[in-house]
């Protein structure tokens, strides 16, 4: 991964998974507002997890 995370310029502060699955819960609340939705699609067992 570090490779695609180089390759695409990011720095390297922001390799890594988490980094990733963060960035992709943040776009799908933006783009729903609805943190059920993020919880459902994270994982998550909380919404309060999501909400962080």
């Amino acid at each position: 991964m570090n490779g695609y995370f180089q390759a695409v310029g990011l720095p390297p502060d922001m390799w890594g998974a988490h980094t990733l699955r963060r960035t992709a819960g943040t776009r799908l609340y933006r783009a729903t507002r609805d943190l059920h939705v993020v919880s459902d699609v994270l994982g998550h067992a909380s919404v309060t997890t999501s909400a962080i």
